[in-house]
């Protein structure tokens, strides 16, 4: 029981994190990031990242928080 309770925080956790990335970070990162003087593909490869951190933060908060043991 109290695994579950570690797990869920960790979850939440990972879920406020990604709402913080995705709403706070893309007007103070995201947004300058692709109007700055960076080469073209280097600003683009960094806007790809921007996008798979999201991604993969959002699955992880999923995972946490879906699972119900720890088998």
């Amino acid at each position: 029981m109290r695994s579950n309770r570690l797990l869920s925080a960790g979850g939440l956790l990972v879920a406020l994190t990604a709402l913080v990335h995705t709403v706070a970070g893309t007007h103070v990162v995201h947004s300058p990031l692709l109007h700055s003087n960076l080469p073209q593909p280097l600003s683009l490869l960094l806007y790809a990242c921007w996008h798979i951190v999201a991604i993969t933060l959002c699955l992880s908060a999923s995972a946490f928080c879906g699972r119900r043991t720890l088998d």
